[in-house]
């Protein structure tokens, strides 16, 4: 067992990598929340990922907890290179297309 591994399996063995956690869903709100200690980004349309990094193994996941190592595998392939043993990323990927916005892959 790995040091990330090591670590995970003493704070939360449920979380060890790589397998799939699931994600929070966002829920419906009537307005913005505003104040201090809010951060806001920009909702892109695409396909929602979770990339679960362990050592040299690289796992990605749909929302609902499918595999898609195999249909993304150059995606899976460059976020080898990361240079960080142990890593849980909740991510979209989105495909600009000609004119720079954002559209469907």
């Amino acid at each position: 067992m790995n040091d990330c591994k090591r670590r995970l399996a003493r704070i939360r063995p449920e979380f060890m990598l790589p397998h799939f956690i699931q994600p929070c869903s966002p829920i419906p709100a009537n307005s913005v929340p505003v104040g201090e200690g809010w951060l806001h980004e920009l909702k892109l349309d695409g396909y929602r990922l979770q990339v679960a990094k362990d050592g040299p193994e690289v796992r990605l996941y749909s929302r609902r907890g499918h595999d898609w190592g195999k249909r993304l595998a150059a995606l899976a392939e460059a976020l080898q290179a990361i240079p960080a043993r142990c890593i849980l990323v909740e991510t979209v990927r989105v495909k600009n297309d000609s004119s720079h916005l954002h559209a469907w892959t």
